[in-house]
């Protein structure tokens, strides 16, 4: 008896123990169930998660953890995520009605079904401009699911519209099959109730064929779900009227002055100079004014000394610079060389439309100067413009163009082919350096 006793109150703890489990594991499905719900509801893009870093508040209800979680969930399976909670959810109200749940990996694999279903309708749904991802309404999940009826289909429209219903009536079919909403026959159902009467307590069967209970598991859901949208709406709508009255009170009122008609009573139309005075004539004329004092001569500062140029100094004589020599013959142009190279500058400039004539022509070591007289109407500033062409026209190195300063000439220097060396003591004798 003793032993008997024993064992059944081992029994009828084991019993308790797992009962009170049930109802612990039941608890934590529903609170589950209710924390995603508010996760997903107040789901925002801009909120911190783990691909975007940012330092503004977190908009979600359940903080950072949620944001991260309902991100994860919104870029995987978007809108696929909100069939996972009406399982979980009836779930856990079954086991916290002491109701046992059969066929757990089943249940399990149709829900994972029921999501990716979910994802893959809500994909061929259009994104409205306010959508903040990149993917679709389904998520990453949503988008390639539909990949390949999209290449098999081809734009097919009927096609597509009939692969979204097959895949919205495959989502209802695998969530309420998880959720457990009646898909066993009668048999099996008395048999899981005759079960449950032996272990757990008499009258409970397993798939609720009687009580009601997936009708209340729906309605809680439903309510749960309102609730959230309803909460996030009014705080939206509260947050709203609270800046539009922040901005209304802190900005201080218009001034009001009162009207003030125009009036031309005040107005001076004619300056106030005071009226002119009769002179008497008689009076005595006023007394010429002092003329100022004459400025006195001052003496300048005497100068410092200025340091003479020894006198005795004597310049180097010429015989210390080399003299200079001989230029080969042929190094100077003759002077119908000359004149023909006149002529062709002439016909160049003629070329780029100035008319003039060459003058004078100096050759010179280096350079040759051709003395141009422009036409009346020619600007000076033309014919310098054409430096670059007259020296390309001329096959020359370069060209100079400048105006010859007290005459009417513009100076036109061409370097000679050979040129000559120009020594310093040359320079040295010349009349001009010494007269200077």
């Amino acid at each position: 008896m003793r032993s008997h006793a024993r064992g059944h109150f081992t029994e009828q703890l084991r019993e308790f123990a797992a009962r009170r489990l049930a109802e612990i594991l039941g608890a934590a499905l529903l609170v589950s169930a209710g924390a995603l719900t508010l996760a997903l509801v107040s789901w925002s893009a801009r909120d911190p998660s783990l691909n975007h870093a940012t330092s503004g508040h977190v908009r979600n209800l359940l903080g950072g953890p949620g944001a991260i979680v309902s991100d994860l969930l919104m870029q995987l399976v978007g809108f696929g995520a909100i069939a996972a909670i009406v399982p979980i959810a009836t779930q856990g109200l079954r086991l916290m009605r002491r109701r046992r749940i059969g066929r757990v990996m089943l249940r399990v694999g149709l829900c994972v079904l029921g999501v990716f279903a979910t994802a893959a309708t809500a994909s061929l749904l259009p994104a409205t401009e306010r959508w903040p991802l990149p993917t679709g309404l389904g998520g990453v999940a949503g988008d390639a699911i539909l990949t390949v009826p999209r290449l098999i289909f081809a734009g097919s429209g009927v096609l597509t519209a009939l692969f979204g219903a097959v895949a919205a009536l495959v989502a209802i079919l695998a969530v309420t099959g998880a959720a457990g909403l009646g898909f066993e026959s009668e048999a099996d159902m008395r048999s899981r109730s005759s079960e449950d009467d032996a272990k757990i307590r008499p009258g409970a069967d397993d798939d609720d064929d009687a009580g009601g209970e997936p009708g209340v598991a729906l309605i809680s859901l439903g309510a749960l779900i309102h609730l959230g949208l309803a909460s996030k709406a009014w705080m939206l709508r509260a947050a709203a009227r609270f800046r539009r009255r922040a901005t209304t009170t802190d900005r201080p009122p218009p001034p009001r002055y009162p009207r003030v008609e125009p009036t031309f009573e005040d107005l001076d139309l004619y300056p106030a100079f005071p009226p002119p005075q009769p002179r008497d004539l008689d009076e005595e004329p006023d007394a010429p004014a002092a003329a100022p004092p004459a400025p006195r001569r001052t003496r300048a500062p005497a100068r410092a000394a200025q340091p003479r140029v020894n006198t005795r100094y004597e310049t180097p004589p010429l015989t210390l610079l080399a003299e200079p020599k001989k230029q080969p013959s042929g190094v100077k142009l003759p002077q119908e060389a000359l004149e023909h190279n006149a002529r062709l500058l002439e016909g160049v400039l003629e070329d780029f439309s100035v008319k003039g004539d060459i003058i004078n022509v100096r050759p010179g070591p280096v350079v040759t100067l051709y003395e141009l007289e422009p036409a009346p109407g020619i600007k000076s500033s033309r014919v310098i413009g054409l430096a670059d062409d007259i020296a390309r026209s001329m096959s020359a190195i370069s060209a100079r163009v400048a105006v010859v300063s007290g005459r009417n000439a513009i100076g036109i220097e061409l370097p000679n082919q050979r040129r000559e060396m120009v020594y310093l003591r040359e320079l040295i004798a010349c009349d001009d350096f010494v007269r200077s």
